[in-house]
């Protein structure tokens, strides 16, 4: 599907009503596929579906800009029923492993700059939560150099979604979504001072001044 649609979006849009749903039903956590294997002084957890997870999101994603783009399809999320599907998936998603939690961030940003922002505005409680133990995870004392850049991509990729909520009609109406941003946001130096920096990016670029 994602090689269809980079070619010739009209190859893939017929298909979206059934395809879509079990594209979809590809970005579920399926724990009979993470096993743990024994190191001897230490155990791993090994998640064989992290592979077609991730690319089940950057799938959705392609589709998102070539077949339901609202300034090429308009109306095509509320046509298709498209837009639950993929706040459904993204609500699993956030919550993910670092590959997928990169993926689904940049999707719920498009999301809420295109026709799906009713549909998003009313998953905020559900949505707020994942990236709320994002912003708070705390790494071990431990953590290498690679460790600590990630973890800091991860951030700053999950504040953009944010930000990108945060311009939702009403968003700050919402319990959940006032505390992210009062709270877990408001009560960090450092996660305040990204949020104003992403948040003024975020402007210069609509405005076209970068």
């Amino acid at each position: 599907m994602s090689a269809a649609a980079h070619a010739d979006a009209t190859l893939v849009t017929p298909s979206l009503p059934d395809a879509l749903p079990a594209l979809i039903a590809k970005t579920e956590i399926l724990k009979d596929l993470v096993r743990v294997v024994d190191l001897g002084p230490f155990k791993h957890t090994v998640d064989d579906g992290l592979d077609l997870r991730k690319a089940a999101f950057e799938c959705l994603d392609t589709l998102l800009d070539a077949c339901l783009h609202p300034t090429k399809n308009a109306g095509a999320m509320t046509r298709l029923g498209a837009a639950a599907g993929y706040l459904d998936a993204l609500t699993s998603g956030l919550g993910d492993q670092y590959d997928v939690k990169m993926v689904a961030h940049a999707v719920l940003v498009k999301l809420c700059r295109g026709d799906a922002k009713r549909d998003a505005r009313e998953r905020l409680a559900a949505l707020c939560e994942p990236m709320k133990k994002t912003l708070t995870a705390k790494l071990k004392s431990d953590a290498v150099k690679q460790e600590i850049d990630r973890n800091e991509d991860l951030i700053r990729s999950c504040l953009r979604a944010v930000v990108a909520l945060s311009a939702l009609e009403g968003a700050m109406d919402d319990a959940a979504f006032a505390g992210l941003i009062e709270k877990t946001i408001g009560g960090s130096d450092a996660l305040t001072a990204s949020f104003a920096a992403i948040k003024a990016e975020t402007k210069a670029v609509e405005k076209g001044d970068v």
